[in-house]
């Protein structure tokens, strides 16, 4: 018994260790180049600035699954035209980036940035559902 709770101690301990380095390291590397925001400063960038866009880039098969945030824009991460779809947008207008859970919003937040966007917020450790529950 004392062995499979030192065994559960020490993988919640690896867990937890685990989940601090990476905000570490994704903090450092987004440094300069985009903004990580929670849940509550998105409703608050969002409720304040009603020029901030919407990036939702769940695939889109996600989005025709379970619905989407009024007056987003929907540009799926795994898109092969991404670049070229988020390109499109005006790279000075600020963003607020969004997925499920803010994996993938991060990594479109960097393509964003090496295409030139200089204003990008990027939801961390909330999603859709939860802005969606928020903004309504």
């Amino acid at each position: 018994m004392n062995n499979t709770l030192s065994l559960i101690i020490g993988l919640i301990l690896t867990f937890i260790i685990l989940s601090t380095v990476r905000k570490i390291i994704l903090n450092i590397r987004s440094k300069g180049k985009f903004k990580n925001i929670n849940i509550n400063d998105a409703v608050s960038i969002y409720q304040n600035n009603k020029d901030v866009g919407l990036i939702d880039v769940r695939s889109y098969g996600e989005v025709q699954q379970s619905g989407y945030i009024k007056n987003s824009i929907n540009i799926a991460l795994d898109d092969s035209k991404f670049d070229e779809k988020i390109s499109k947008l005006d790279k000075n207008k600020e963003y607020i980036v969004y997925c499920a859970s803010g994996s993938r919003s991060y990594m479109a937040c960097i393509r964003m940035y090496k295409l030139g966007f200089t204003n990008i917020n990027n939801l961390t450790r909330a999603g859709y559902f939860q802005l969606n529950s928020l903004l309504k």
